[in-house]
C-alpha cells in the first residue's frame, strides 16, 4: 500500500471519514511481507501501514498491523496472521518481494481461500501490467497510488457486499467477468494536513520496545514524514506521486507532541529532504525548542539546503545525526545522475555538518552509466578528503518507473529485471563484465574509508559518546559487513 504519510480542512475529493457509506464492517490486516529479522542498525515501524490502518478505523473497520522482520520464522508469521481471520489482507509490492510476496499469497489461499487478498505499493503503481499478469489469479484486487482514502473505500465496497461500488474506487484494478479492469489513478492528496496523524496503538508495546528503534537514538523511538515527495528530480529515483507537498509546522509539531506524550525520545525524521524549506525547517525547530523537548533526532537533506545557522538550530533542537544523499563524488557522474548538487557544495556540508558538531552520513552508490574506475577512484579520494562520520554504499539496481531504467531497457544495457525469477537487474558498462564486478569495486573504496585511521578513530569515538553499549557493539558489525563480507 502505499499511504507514505509512504502523511486536517476537508476537500471534496478528500473525505474527513473516508467510506461513510458502508454498512458493515471488515477485518483488514496489513502485511509487511519483507525480509530481513534483524539488523545491526534497527529498523522504522512501517509507518505507511499505521496511516492506512488509521483510515480503516475511522471508516468502521478493524485493522490489524503485521511485521514479517518481528517473527521467528514462517511458523510464527502465518500463525499470528492466521489468528486475526481478516476478511482482507493487503501487502505493499517492492521491487525485490516479487517471489516472497507470491509464496506469501500461496500460503494464506491454503488455510484462508476466501479471504480477499489487495497489493498495493509502490511496485504496483510502477510497474502495474506486469504485477497484473504475474499475480493473475492470486490475487483479487491490486490498488496503485496513494492509497490514503481508496484502501477504506475498497473495504466499504466489500464490506457493503455491492460488486458495482468497486467502479468508484480510483487505482483499482480486479477481475471480473473474465476481464481485467483499471479505475484509473487516483489524484495525489493534496492537502497533507487532511490526513490524520498514525495511530500507533496499531502496533503492540512489545513490539515498539524490542523491535522498532534506530541506533544513536534514544529508546524507545518512532518516526514522522512531515513531507512527501521531492522538488527534485534525479534520474535514478522512483517517485509514487509528482511534485513537493509539505505538512505545516504547527501539524508537524502537533504530532510530536503527541509522540513524545507517549514517552518518546527517539525521532527519524525521514523525509526526503526534511530541509527542502528553510523557513518551514527553521519553524518547525524553533517550534520544539518552546517546547523543551529532549528528543534525540536524525533527518535527511540535500547537501544545498544547510548553512552553519541552521545546523547550530538543528542541534540545539535534538538533531544528532545529518544524513546526505550525496550519490558520487564525480562530477560526470553527478551531472549524468540529474543531481544538480556539485561536488564541492559535498564537501562543504560534510564539512560544516561536522563542525557543528553533528554527525553526517552519506549514502552513495556504485554503477550508474557513465561510471569508470577513474569516477570510482573520485569517489573513493572524495570520501578520504571529506571524511563523513560513516557511508552507506551500494550498486545501482535501476527501479521500475525510473528515467535510468527506461533509458538502459531502451538502449539494451538493462542486464535482468524485477520479478518472480529474475535476479536484481543492473546497467552493464564498457568495461565491466559482471555485476560482481562493481561489488569487487565497492568493497575497495568502502575499506579505503573505513581503514582510514582518522574515519575509523572518529567514528570509534563518536560511537563512545553517543551510544549505548550494546548500540555500540551493533555499529561494529555493520562497519564489519561494509569492510569485510
Amino acid at each position: 500500500m502505499n499511504a507514505i504519510a509512504p502523511c486536517q480542512t476537508t476537500t471534496s475529493t478528500e473525505p474527513a471519514v473516508p467510506g461513510e457509506r458502508h454498512t458493515g464492517h471488515l477485518t483488514v490486516a496489513l502485511v509487511l511481507n519483507i525480509p530481513g529479522g534483524g539488523s545491526n542498525i534497527g529498523k522504522h515501524v512501517p509507518i505507511s501501514l499505521l496511516y492506512l490502518g488509521t483510515q480503516l478505523k475511522r471508516a468502521g473497520h478493524a485493522a490489524v498491523v503485521l511485521d514479517r522482520r518481528n517473527y521467528a520464522d514462517d511458523t510464527d508469521f502465518l500463525s499470528a496472521l492466521k489468528q486475526v481471520g481478516a476478511d482482507l489482507i493487503g501487502v505493499p509490492l517492492y521491487a525485490d518481494c516479487y517471489a516472497l510476496t507470491y509464496e506469501l499469497i500461496n500460503k494464506v489461499r491454503r488455510f484462508a481461500p476466501s479471504t480477499k487478498i489487495v497489493l498495493g505499493g509502490p511496485e504496483v503503481s510502477a510497474n502495474l501490467e506486469v504485477v497484473a499478469q504475474t499475480f493473475e489469479g492470486k490475487t483479487d484486487y491490486l490498488l496503485s497510488g496513494e492509497a490514503d482514502y481508496t484502501l477504506a473505500q475498497l473495504a466499504d465496497a466489500l464490506a457493503a457486499g455491492d460488486p458495482d461500488a468497486l467502479e468508484s474506487v480510483e487505482g483499482l484494478t480486479y477481475w471480473t467477468g473474465g476481464e481485467i479492469r483499471h479505475n484509473g489513478q487516483p489524484d495525489p492528496v493534496k492537502d497533507v494536513d487532511n490526513v490524520p496523524f498514525p495511530d500507533r496503538d496499531l502496533v503492540s508495546a512489545r513490539d515498539w520496545k524490542r523491535h522498532y528503534y534506530r541506533i544513536g537514538l534514544k529508546r524507545p523511538s518512532d518516526v514522522i514524514l512531515t513531507s512527501r515527495g521531492c522538488p527534485f528530480s534525479c534520474r535514478f529515483c522512483y517517485r509514487l506521486a509528482p511534485g513537493y507537498r509539505a505538512r505545516s509546522p504547527e501539524n508537524v509539531i502537533e504530532e510530536m507532541d503527541y509522540i513524545y506524550a507517549r514517552g518518546t525520545r527517539g525521532l527519524s525524521i525521514i523525509d526526503d529532504n526534511f530541509l527542502s524549506s528553510r523557513k518551514r525547517c527553521i519553524a518547525i525547530l524553533e517550534g520544539m525548542l518552546r517546547r523543551g523537548w529532549k528528543f534525540t533526532i536524525k533527518c535527511r537533506g540535500r547537501v544545498q539546503s544547510v548553512d552553519p545557522e541552521l545546523l547550530a538550530l538543528m542541534k540545539r533542537a535534538g538533531v544528532r545525526t545529518v544524513t546526505y544523499g550525496l550519490e558520487s563524488g564525480s562530477q560526470k557522474v553527478l551531472d549524468a545522475m540529474g543531481k544538480k548538487t556539485t561536488v564541492e557544495q559535498n564537501y562543504r556540508a560534510i564539512r560544516i555538518t561536522r563542525e557543528a558538531g553533528l554527525q553526517c552520513y552519506v549514502d552513495l552508490f556504485l554503477g550508474y552509466p557513465g561510471e569508470t574506475r577513474e569516477t570510482i577512484r573520485e569517489t573513493s579520494d572524495f570520501l578520504a578528503k571529506a571524511r563523513p562520520t560513516g557511508i552507506n554504499m551500494g550498486v545501482l539496481f535501476p527501479l521500475h518507473g525510473t528515467y535510468i531504467y527506461d533509458q538502459a531497457r531502451q538502449d539494451g544495457t538493462l542486464v535482468g529485471d524485477w520479478g518472480l525469477l529474475e535476479d536484481y537487474p543492473w546497467v552493464k558498462l564498457p568495461w565491466i563484465d559482471d555485476a560482481e564486478d562493481l561489488w569487487d569495486e565497492h568493497r575497495r573504496v568502502s575499506r579505503r574509508f573505513w581503514l582510514n585511521p582518522r574515519v575509523l578513530a572518529g567514528a570509534l569515538a563518536a560511537g563512545l559518546r553517543s551510544l549505548s553499549l550494546r548500540d555500540y557493539w551493533s555499529a561494529l558489525k555493520e562497519v564489519k559487513s561494509q569492510v569485510f563480507d
